[in-house]
């Protein structure tokens, strides 16, 4: 589903360079306006969440998460833990930037955004991890609270003028599509090799 959503605005931004009219409403009416109205926050600090606060909040995510893992004795919710993200990662980076080819105005390309979808994935394995672990009303409560993070990176990245709204937006889908599936994957190979055999129901 949510790649299906992402796909009519990976085409609708095919090869463009430059925002489209919702990025350019989105900077002047929304992103530019929440250091007043909220975070207080100048350029440097936008940096600093964007550039340190992303890859630390990766690395703990997962580090965390193996830990658990590993505790759990776990051997798929390690491989998710560490996959989700790495995956996610390189499948925007070097697969779906060039892919699509949007530029911004420098001649980078910039959908989706590597940065988001890198975050976006480590908040989707912590929610899929607690609910395998924990239950839905802790995977639930889990998500309410770490939704907030990739959210301020899509404000970080955008104030940063690195990406258009539509960039973040992109990696927010394509993190969470990419973690949500390695999981399926996962699940289907851990219920087949749990599946008696139909040589053992005949025993």
């Amino acid at each position: 589903m949510l790649l299906a959503g992402l796909a009519p605005l990976a085409v609708r931004v095919h090869s463009t360079i430059g925002p489209l009219h919702v990025d350019r409403w989105v900077a002047g009416h929304l992103a530019e306006r929440l250091p007043v109205a909220g975070f207080r926050l100048g350029y440097s600090g936008y940096d600093l969440i964007a550039r340190a606060g992303a890859p630390a909040f990766v690395i703990i995510t997962v580090v965390l998460a193996l830990g658990w893992a590993r505790h759990r004795r776990d051997l798929d919710g390690g491989l998710l833990a560490v996959a989700g993200p790495g995956v996610a990662f390189v499948l925007a980076e070097f697969v779906a930037k060039p892919l699509i080819g949007r530029q911004d105005p420098a001649g980078s390309w910039s959908f989706p955004s590597g940065t988001v979808t890198a975050v976006a994935a480590s908040v989707a394995v912590s929610v899929i991890l607690v609910y395998r672990w924990a239950g839905l009303t802790r995977a639930v409560t889990t998500a309410l609270v770490l939704t907030v993070v990739p959210i301020v990176m899509c404000v970080a990245v955008v104030e940063l003028r690195w990406h258009y709204a539509t960039d973040a937006v992109a990696g927010l889908a394509l993190g969470a599509a990419v973690v949500c599936a390695i999981a399926a994957a996962l699940a289907a190979l851990e219920d087949t090799h749990r599946r008696p055999r139909l040589a053992d129901l005949g025993s």
